[in-house]
Parts: C-alpha cells; structure tokens; sequence
C-alpha cells in the first residue's frame, strides 16, 4: 500500500504532489553529492545533546540536576560522560563515512573519541581560568557562579573549547553544529578553527 495514500487533501492542496516533487529533488541533489548509496547523516539534536551533556559533566554544580550532594557528583559526571561520549562516538563515525569507502569509521570514531575524551579535564582547566577572567575583568560580575551561569562570552568560550578538538581532530560538521547552537544562544560567533588561548 502507498504511504501516501493516508495524505488527505486539505484545503484543496496537492500535498502528494508535493511529496513526489521534493522526493525527486532531494533524489537529484543526492545523486549530485555522492557516489554511491546515500549515507546517514550526523544528527544535529544529538550532537546538541551531547554537548549539552559535556557542559553538565564538566560543571555539574551548575548544569547538572539541581541538590547533587557531593557523593553524587563523580556518579552524576561518570554516567553523564559515559553518555555523552558514546554519542558523540556515533555521530564521529557518521561524519567519518561521509569521505570514507574502507568501512573503517567504527574503528577510527573509537580512537578520535579517546583523544577527544582525554582532552576534557584540559579543557575544563581552560574554562576555569576564562571564568575567573570574566570575573575579574567585568566589574558587574558578582561571582565566579554568575559569570559560568550567566555569561555569554563563557557560554561561548565553553562550547567552543569542546567544539575545537573536534574541528582539530578532522570532523568539522560536528565541531560547526557545536559552534553554531553556541551562535544561536548566545549571539556570539567562533569558527570552531580558531585558536583561543587562555
């Protein structure tokens, strides 16, 4: 049975034409970008997800659910991370296949997201002292707290520092999707290429 067929006209439109008509442009447009069979995409909600995850693991007094007592915490970041990562390790090995043919990516995704998992605690680093920067530069700022809760330019800064490995570990699509929900929440725009000191 055609699934289109459950498509009831509304309003006099021709919503099935409509399907058939973006089917085959969508179908050109695929058979214009890859060689061979259409290859599953990078999800932008997961990727979002995922580092939305990371931001929690890294400062969970802030991000994470609200009354961790400290023995929670290290079980909170330990599940938080495991998650995030095992994600981030799919959509790793989906941008991966995009410029492969070996069949190699699931090999290749685990080891990029083993580097990129060691960089977390460097990374973490980095935003304490971005943090303790805007603190101190922006005499509004009443605490190190409200500059991590509050702050664009640390909204900004922490998703690009978790965006950057990414870019310099060759997976621009994933590092762009970071950057840019970064963009959309904040207003503030890095390439996630660029090189940001402490």
């Amino acid at each position: 049975m055609n699934a289109l067929a459950n498509i009831q006209p509304e309003d006099g439109l021709d919503v099935d034409g409509l399907v058939v008509r973006l089917r085959d442009l969508r179908n050109l447009s695929q058979r214009r970008r890859y060689r061979g069979p259409t290859p599953a995409l990078p999800s932008r909600k997961t990727v979002i997800a995922a580092f939305d995850d990371l931001v929690s693991a890294l400062y969970p007094r802030h991000f994470g659910p609200q009354g961790l007592s400290a023995d929670e915490i290290d079980l909170f970041v330990g599940k938080t991370l495991r998650s995030a990562l095992r994600a981030l390790q799919g959509q790793i090995r989906l941008e991966l296949a995009l410029e492969a043919d070996d069949g190699a990516e699931a090999g290749r995704a685990a080891e990029i997201a083993a580097v990129y998992a060691a960089e977390l605690p460097a990374i973490r680093a980095l935003t304490d002292s971005d943090a303790r920067a805007g603190f101190e530069g922006d005499p509004s700022a009443i605490s190190m707290d409200e500059v991590i809760f509050s702050f664009p330019g640390f909204a900004a800064t922490l998703r690009h520092r978790l965006a950057h490995p990414l870019y310099q570990l060759g997976l621009p699509i994933l590092a762009r999707i970071a950057s840019e929900d970064a963009h959309g929440r904040t207003g503030i725009d890095i390439h996630p290429g660029a090189k940001i000191g402490e």
